[in-house]
């Protein structure tokens, strides 16, 4: 919404205009617009939680019904062939996430593949949580996390191929794998702090598209280095309000939802 209200500032949209892409938006605004539904896309980065959304609602039944076949065999076999057939048919990228397949979106297979492994990680990360590990491994796993990590970090901030896009993929997976299994765990790195990270994280992805319009429409009056601690700065102003903002109306929420 948002970025809505600042487009109709930026782009000095009429009351007509307004009008019309308000409705056009009403996909976007029910996270429907990655089911191909979609007329007017406000917000870019919301297209992952309509995905989650989606994917969550063809999963859940699934995994609910028949967990250990279909989390442990189909899920892992199904999302490799899945991602084998966007990668050879569209361009050997797994980016492009408004790129029509046919079927779906390319972002719409993607994201339910990416949440399918997310179900194969939690149990291999509970495998690794019964065996016994030895400190050599625990550091050797440590090692492994931490070039997952670092490779991914790499791969983001400089200009790589575009198909090497699957290799990151899967030093994602194991990463989080081996995080979540919780045997490399850093006492020092768990803390109130990075629970704050983790949370805030979420709100500045949502805000920070929103901070760049913003921002490029004053252009003219900063420099570009200004410009990148601006975008910063008012992403982080933004996913702050929004965070107090959504916490007051899930309480809000949960107090009607309790007085019935």
């Amino acid at each position: 919404m948002f970025e809505f209200i600042v487009n109709c500032f930026v782009k000095d949209w009429g009351i007509t205009e307004i009008i019309k892409r308000f409705v056009e938006a009403i996909p976007n605004f029910f996270l429907i617009q990655m089911s191909g539904l979609t007329l007017y896309n406000i917000n870019s980065p919301t297209w992952y939680l309509s995905v989650m959304m989606i994917s969550c609602c063809i999963l859940f039944p699934l995994a609910y019904k028949y967990y250990d076949n279909f989390v442990k065999l189909v899920l892992p076999v199904a999302g490799l062939i899945i991602l084998g057939i966007v990668y050879v048919n569209f361009g050997e990228s797994l980016s492009g996430v408004r790129k029509w397949t046919g079927v779906a979106y390319k972002g719409a297979l993607r994201g339910f593949v990416e949440i399918g492994f997310g179900m194969v990680s939690y149990e291999v990360s509970k495998y690794l949580q019964k065996l016994k590990i030895t400190k050599k491994q625990k550091y050797s796993l440590r090692f492994v996390e931490f070039f997952c990590y670092a490779s991914t970090f790499t791969y983001i901030m400089f200009t790589f191929k575009k198909s090497y896009e699957i290799l990151v993929l899967g030093a994602i997976w194991l990463g989080v794998t081996i995080t979540f299994s919780g045997v490399t765990k850093v006492e020092a790195l768990d803390n109130s702090f990075s629970e704050f990270l983790g949370k805030a994280s979420l709100p500045i992805y949502l805000c920070h598209f929103t901070a760049i319009i913003l921002i490029n429409y004053f252009s003219d009056y900063f420099n570009s280095y200004t410009k990148v601690i601006m975008v910063v700065a008012v992403a982080f102003t933004l996913a702050i309000f929004c965070k107090l903002l959504g916490n007051k109306f899930s309480k809000l929420l949960n107090k009607k939802i309790n007085s019935f």
